[in-house]
């Protein structure tokens, strides 16, 4: 369980999907790259946005961090999922981090508009994308990625 008395920042992070030929959709994952030489693997996302006294919601968080990094431009019908489960990673244990299932607006591809910041942008099937993340992400997260790459087997698979 996590201590909400140490919570001094709160994020979002998105899951979001983009369609591919086969029907089964890809993932967007930044590699970022510490000072050090270290690197690791990230959703979009960052902290919400405050004005005056009132932080933004999850889900305006969502569109706002999806326009921001990814130069698209996330409606609220283009949020599928809230995941219920939320993250404090080892490495920043005052930051708690929420998740959110998107779909790419059609006709919009999304892109790097970060790239000092958020390093390479990949676009990578859902199982790829659960390893690349790692620690990342909630079980929960990586369960609905599974699910994801499981269909694209199915689909993949001779009748």
């Amino acid at each position: 369980m996590t201590d909400l008395s140490m919570i001094t920042k709160t994020k979002v992070e998105i899951v979001l999907t983009v369609p591919a030929e086969d029907g089964v959709p890809l993932v967007t994952v930044f590699k970022r790259a510490g000072k050090n030489g270290e690197s690791w693997y990230v959703l979009a996302g960052g902290k919400y946005a405050e004005e005056g006294n009132e932080a933004e919601t999850v889900f305006g968080g969502a569109i706002h961090e999806s326009a921001e990094e990814l130069g698209i431009n996330l409606q609220i019908h283009d949020i599928k999922a809230l995941f219920a489960d939320t993250l404090c990673h080892p490495k920043t244990p005052s930051t708690l981090t929420s998740f959110v299932l998107a779909s790419c607006p059609k006709g919009q591809i999304p892109k790097n508009l970060d790239p000092h910041e958020n390093g390479e942008l990949y676009f990578v099937s859902p199982d790829a994308a659960s390893k690349m993340i790692g620690d990342r992400a909630t079980n929960e997260v990586h369960e609905f990625l599974k699910y994801l790459a499981s269909k694209r087997q199915m689909e993949n698979s001779p009748s």
